[in-house]
Order: C-alpha cells, then sequence, then structure tokens
C-alpha cells in the first residue's frame, strides 16, 4: 500500500499499487482525470498543472518523475528535473506547485 498525505489538511489519499499514477488536477471541459486528482485540495491556487507528476513502481521500488509542470516539483525541497525520474522513499516530502504531501509505504 502506498498513499500521499496532503500535509495543510492532513487528507490521506490512498494509492492503487499500480505501473505508474499520474498526478494532478481534472480538468472537466478537456475530459482528463488523473489518477491522483489534487482539485480538491486546493491544487489550482497552488499551481498543480493537470499532468504534473507521475509515481512509478519499477522493480518494487518507486521513483517520482515531473512531467513539465509549469510550477514544479520538488523532493524533500529539491527541484525534480523534468522527465529525470528520483527514488521514493517512505516519509519523503514532495511538493507539486505549492502544495506540499508526504509520500507513504508499508515496504
Amino acid at each position: 500500500m502506498i498513499a500521499l498525505v496532503v500535509l495543510s489538511s492532513g487528507r490521506r489519499i490512498v494509492l492503487p499499487v499500480t505501473p505508474e499514477l499520474v498526478i494532478g488536477r481534472k480538468d472537466q471541459q478537456r475530459n482528463f482525470f488523473p489518477d491522483v486528482d489534487l482539485s480538491l485540495d486546493g491544487g489550482y491556487d497552488a499551481g498543480v498543472s493537470r499532468r504534473h507528476a507521475r509515481i512509478v513502481c519499477r522493480d518494487g521500488s518507486y521513483v517520482l518523475e515531473d512531467l513539465g509542470s509549469s510550477n514544479g516539483t520538488f523532493l524533500n525541497r529539491q527541484r525534480v528535473s523534468p522527465d529525470r525520474p528520483v527514488p521514493l522513499h517512505h516519509g519523503d516530502e514532495i511538493q507539486f506547485g505549492m502544495l506540499l504531501v508526504r509520500f507513504e509505504t508499508n515496504g
């Protein structure tokens, strides 16, 4: 099991274990619905792009990749370069634009 915890609200988003999860915010007019929708967490005002980043499961471990977002993705306060995956570990803090979340895993 993996989850993202939105630090501003404490909302825990339990994620399905799949090879790839796109994180962003929905756009009903363009019929786009990311796997993890941060719209309910103030994603628009926080600068979360529609297709902001993705979490990829590789051989039982996880990596984070920015998808060319407008306001950047940060892992533990370090900017993630677009299309350059970085390893994710339990307790890491991820910032999508200005929205801060904590990555949690039980394994």
